[in-house]
């Protein structure tokens, strides 16, 4: 694999910034091509984001700061122009930043929750934001099992349907020594009253799920694993589910699990990870017809650990994937940003990885109007966890 490092890019940028309050201050740059980092002088981690009609950037991170010296988190919420410099950041009532989507009215919808439920209050918040970024509402909901017992949040996501928004949840109870799994559907209203609730589950089995699409016919189509197998499954807009597969992969030893998926060229393709038992990893790309059943699977590893986070649709029929990918940098094995392209069969045209000295991650990938890939991930500068977004072009150029 042909290694890019644009560590000095990166320094000098974030150089920059801590010598100017850390705020993009730098002249807007227009030719449509950019790798830039934002943050805020605390620690932040990116979630994922979408590009509007003008493909400016709204995305979603979580913040780790200290207020009157207490170390808190927090989503954070920021907006750039199409040219990647950012015109808003601001922190919102909730724990950690998990999904984002854009709304009919122009707003947003946030589901914010936490991997440890059990030390919080509140497990999981939904807050809808107006188009000018105020708060419209805040729900929160806490996830049990059959026994009324909490549950540890292990991922989630949310999508907008005709009437309300449909929320999937993957949660886990471990106390005290029982480790059942859960995925759970959520039917809320346009103004978050929970409507209905299902899960399912059992202690034989580990049910997770990720990240989710709606359709246009306001089914919901999530990614996850069931047990060793990567795994897809459809909800109806009423949040009950029509089909579940555990996808085949050739290694039932090893285990995989679905981190993203995408209605894609007559069906779905979900991006995920394998994990061998000697705890290497591989990336992993499954397309599935209309009804989950498989039509090609690509893997991709070899002496490098690789994941992938995020999977993403191209306008020529392909895709392009972020995640990471390990790569040594003076002596030291670290992870890199790491960004692939296939094609409609899912081989792949080019690869590239981009990162510092320390371990950094691609986060999530969508593709511009003008067909140019835009990834979110993080990188470390020292100790500090930043945001960085990098554009390409088809071709996977870059250019600053």
């Amino acid at each position: 694999m042909k290694k890019i490092q644009l560590i000095i890019n990166f320094i000098l940028i974030i150089c920059f910034l801590s010598n100017c309050g850390s705020k993009n201050d730098a002249s807007p740059e227009s030719e449509g091509f950019f790798i830039k980092l934002l943050g805020a002088g605390n620690s932040d981690e990116a979630t994922e984001f979408f590009l509007d009609s003008q493909d400016k950037i709204i995305g979603l991170a979580t913040q780790s700061f200290k207020e009157l010296d207490v170390n808190k988190i927090s989503p954070l919420l920021f907006r750039t122009d199409k040219f990647g410099n950012q015109t808003l950041m601001k922190r919102i009532a909730g724990i950690q930043g998990n999904t984002i989507r854009p709304t009919a009215d122009g707003g947003v919808i946030i589901l914010s929750g936490s991997k440890t439920a059990l030390s919080n209050t509140d497990y999981f918040f939904v807050i809808k934001l107006k188009a000018d970024d105020s708060v419209e509402w805040t729900k929160s909901f806490a996830p049990t099992n059959a026994n009324d017992d909490r549950l540890d949040i292990l991922g989630s996501s949310i999508e907008q349907v005709s009437d309300g928004y449909i929320i999937s949840i993957s949660s886990k109870y471990t106390i005290p020594t029982l480790n059942q799994e859960y995925v759970y559907l959520w039917k809320i209203d346009n103004t978050g009253n929970l409507l209905r609730s299902t899960y399912f589950g059992d202690p034989a089995t580990t049910n997770r799920s990720s990240k989710s699409r709606a359709l246009a016919n306001n089914d919901v189509v999530m990614a996850g694993s069931y047990n060793q197998y990567m795994r897809i499954m459809l909800s109806n807009s009423l949040g009950s589910f029509k089909w579940d597969y555990a996808l085949y992969h050739p290694n039932s030893a090893e285990k995989a699990v679905g981190n993203d998926v995408q209605i894609a060229n007559a069906g779905f393709v979900v991006g995920g990870t394998i994990t061998k038992t000697t705890g290497e990893t591989d990336g992993l790309v499954i397309k599935t017809n209309s009804d989950g059943k498989i039509e090609w699977q690509s893997r991709f590893g070899g002496e490098n650990n690789q994941r992938i986070n995020s999977i993403t649709n191209t306008p020529d029929g392909g895709y392009v994937v972020t995640g990471t990918t390990d790569v040594v940098f003076k002596g030291t094995l670290n992870d890199n940003i790491w960004v692939v392209k296939l094609n409609s069969s899912g081989n792949v045209e080019w690869q590239k990885d981009f990162g510092s000295p320390k371990d950094d991650v691609g986060s999530c990938v969508r593709v511009a109007s003008n067909g140019n890939i835009v990834v979110l991930g993080t990188v470390i500068y020292e100790t500090t966890p930043m945001l960085a977004l990098i554009e390409l072009t088809p071709n996977g150029e870059t250019k600053k």
